[in-house]
């Protein structure tokens, strides 16, 4: 008899419960939360007055370093090289106006010398050739010329030829007393040897080259900034 009641009460409990369980759902249904605006940011800002000042910016840059100046040093006489200064080696250093280089001399000295005396020579001339213009102006005159004498009467062709010859004896014995001092082959500037082409006992001619120098007085670096 129980068994038989128990079967119909807890049917019937499923049952109630069900219906309370849908009825509570019909009266409180869900409702979806909406967000409002979001909150507005609060923004501080602080103002500075602009000054210019000193920045030192770092950069890194590699380069070669190269001389200013840079050139080769060639012979402007021809002669063996009977002298060699210490200094004349690839890393030895020099001041302006020291003799690097001395050549054989003997034959410019030898030019010299025949220059000096056509020199001479023309000067003779030109002293003769004005004493000569001198009488032909006294022989113009002793003949009773009444006229003025013509310039070859007056020889002054003559002279003009004379004074030329003296000045190219002069030019001819300039260019050999050149020649002669510049045996001495001497630095230019104050420097150092690079490389060097030539050594004692070695015969040069004019715009042989001796060596490859360059000036210490300052240096330049390049470098590429990216």
């Amino acid at each position: 008899m129980k068994t038989k009641t128990a079967k119909i009460i807890i049917p019937a409990v499923v049952i109630v419960a069900t219906i309370l369980i849908v009825m509570f759902i019909k009266g409180n249904p869900p409702e979806a939360k909406r967000f409002g605006s979001p909150p507005k940011a609060s923004i501080s800002v602080a103002a500075l007055e602009l000054k210019p000042q000193n920045y030192q910016v770092m950069i890194d840059s590699y380069g070669t370093v190269k001389p200013r100046t840079q050139s080769l040093l060639v012979a402007q006489a021809s002669g063996q090289i009977i002298e060699v200064s210490d200094d004349f080696r690839e890393g030895g250093f020099f001041e302006k106006g020291d003799v690097l280089l001395k050549l054989d001399d003997r034959d410019h000295q030898a030019e010299v010398k025949s220059s000096q005396a056509n020199l001479l020579t023309a000067e003779q001339g030109l002293l003769e050739e004005k004493a000569r213009g001198q009488q032909a102006i006294t022989d113009w005159k002793r003949l009773g010329g009444s006229n003025q004498a013509s310039s070859l009467v007056l020889r002054e062709p003559q002279l003009a030829a004379a004074e030329a010859e003296v000045l190219s004896a002069q030019a001819v014995l300039e260019k050999a007393m050149l020649d002669l001092e510049r045996t001495k082959v001497t630095a230019p500037y104050a420097g150092r040897i690079l490389s060097r082409s030539v050594d004692l006992g070695q015969v040069v001619t004019n715009n042989t080259q001796l060596a490859t120098i360059y000036a210490i007085d300052s240096v330049e670096i390049r470098l590429p900034i990216k």
